[in-house]
């Protein structure tokens, strides 16, 4: 909040930030697969997310605390409704059973490693993840621009895939094809692009 020029109290209108923010993020995740893959890790979609191959389940699991929040706050309004949420009620729990974030004195880099070494991940085990053979993740990303994309509006389109656009609803909106766009993107081009 702040004074405007005219002595009123103001505050920024952020509701667009909050619009495109799950656009946002979606582009982000397709960079970062892409970044990954560009040095040497293989990665795989999961979803509407992407991992990196080679990271077992346990530490996955312990690393995504938040995840964790969202497949409880699932499983509650499974059991409230006897059905699972649709994509905006999906929506809705992500942001309201958000925990607020406990401050953490140490940097979160020196965090990440020390939960890494007692969950039994080294330097050493994340180098060998590098040097794993070409694979066809690395061979999508490979592919140029074009091929790219039909790939992207092959998984979009295709009945028999998991990720198909009307899967799930009937209708959607060009925010909801940009995301979907932009996972299908993940491991097989930038964010970028």
């Amino acid at each position: 909040d702040a004074k405007a020029k005219n002595g009123k109290w103001a505050a920024l209108d952020s509701r667009e930030l909050f619009r495109i923010a799950a656009e946002a993020g979606a582009v982000y995740r397709a960079e970062l697969a892409a970044e990954l893959l560009q040095m040497g890790y293989r990665v795989h979609r999961e979803g509407r997310y992407f991992e990196i191959t080679g990271i077992g389940e346990e530490v996955r699991r312990e690393f995504s605390q938040r995840a964790q929040e969202v497949e409880a706050a699932t499983a509650q309004f499974v059991a409230k409704n006897g059905r699972r949420p649709t994509v905006e009620e999906g929506r809705n729990l992500v942001v309201l059973s958000r925990q607020p974030k406990a401050a953490e004195h140490a940097p979160a880099f020196e965090q990440w490693q020390r939960q890494a070494r007692e969950l039994g991940l080294t330097p050493q085990d994340i180098e060998q993840l590098r040097e794993l053979e070409k694979t066809s993740e690395r061979i999508f990303f490979a592919l140029s621009p074009e091929k790219a994309a039909e790939r992207v509006v092959e998984d979009l389109t295709n009945s028999e895939s998991q990720h198909n656009l009307t899967k799930s609803a009937a209708v959607f909106d060009q925010r909801e094809l940009r995301i979907a766009i932009a996972e299908a993107a993940q491991g097989r081009t930038r964010g970028s692009d």
